[in-house]
């Protein structure tokens, strides 16, 4: 099989198949995905943001006022490492500028380890609050895609994820997974779908994960969970069935031999609406 291609079922893509027919997930990618409960392409289409970050308005450093929050798209100028008087605290400094030609200095706190990937030229998004002394404390980020290309600007879906893989890396691996949604199995029937007015359910997940607002995430949601409470529904009628029919007595069938002796022994005969209550009773 060849990576990047989810295996292809009889009507399509498999939403069974596993997350290692995704670009970029080995073993180790998957094992970590699977302590979230993320072992198919369809899990991760199906895993909807917790919450979201409204990245929707991109400005620059001069536009700014001390304490404003908001998210501007720069290019790293150069970047250290500065330690403090905490032993375990280090704070990465980057010089940034953005397209308007407005330069702070971005600080991370005890992320160390960022300062190997902003690398001069670097472009990234910057989310965070301009401080005293023309530095920008970044609360969030994102670098540019190895094409060129940033991730996201709008609103920003945050997923659940774990220390050892990121939201980012998540959302980076449901990318993948959306395109492949319109193949999932419906448990709607298409008459029910229209009557309710409901999106379709590809759509539903695409609004969930990429929101041109929070209307378009309501509205995926209730989609998403009109469908959840019916096929729950459906189950318990089932159960109820079941139960209802395993409680019904079989038929006695036909009077045999036994029955006619019976009746044969009795020093009377039998009215007819005796004959027809134990008809209705057999």
């Amino acid at each position: 099989m060849d990576q990047g291609v989810p295996t292809a079922g009889r009507f399509g893509v498999d939403p069974a198949a596993g997350v290692e027919t995704l670009t970029g997930v080995g073993p180790r990618i998957r094992e970590r995905l699977a302590k979230l409960g993320l072992g198919t392409v369809r899990d991760l289409a199906e895993h909807l943001p917790r919450d979201y970050l409204d990245w929707s308005r991109v400005t620059g450093f001069g536009d700014l006022r001390i304490g404003e929050e908001a998210t501007v798209e720069c290019l790293v100028e150069r970047t250290r490492v500065r330690p403090t008087r905490r032993r375990n605290l280090k704070i990465v400094e980057a010089v940034v500028s953005d397209s308007s030609g407005g330069r702070a200095t971005a600080i991370w706190f005890n992320q160390a380890w960022l300062a190997d990937r902003l690398v001069p030229g670097t472009r990234l998004l910057a989310h965070g609050q301009l401080a005293p002394g023309n530095t920008f404390k970044v609360d969030q980020h994102e670098l540019a895609r190895d094409g060129g290309g940033l991730h996201t600007v709008g609103l920003v879906p945050l997923y659940r994820a774990s220390e050892e893989i990121s939201t980012v890396r998540i959302r980076e691996l449901t990318e993948q997974a959306l395109p492949l949604a319109r193949w999932f199995p419906y448990p709607l029937p298409a008459a029910l779908r229209d009557g309710a007015g409901a999106p379709l359910r590809a759509d539903a997940i695409l609004a969930a994960h990429r929101p041109r607002a929070l209307s378009d995430v309501e509205a995926g949601r209730r989609r998403l969970a009109f469908e959840e409470l019916l096929l729950l529904q459906l189950g318990f009628l089932r159960r109820r069935r079941a139960r209802e029919e395993d409680a019904v007595a079989p038929a006695l069938g036909e009077e045999g031999e036994l029955v006619r002796r019976y009746r044969e022994k009795l020093p009377f005969r039998l009215t007819p609406e005796q004959d027809a209550a134990i008809a209705e009773i057999g």
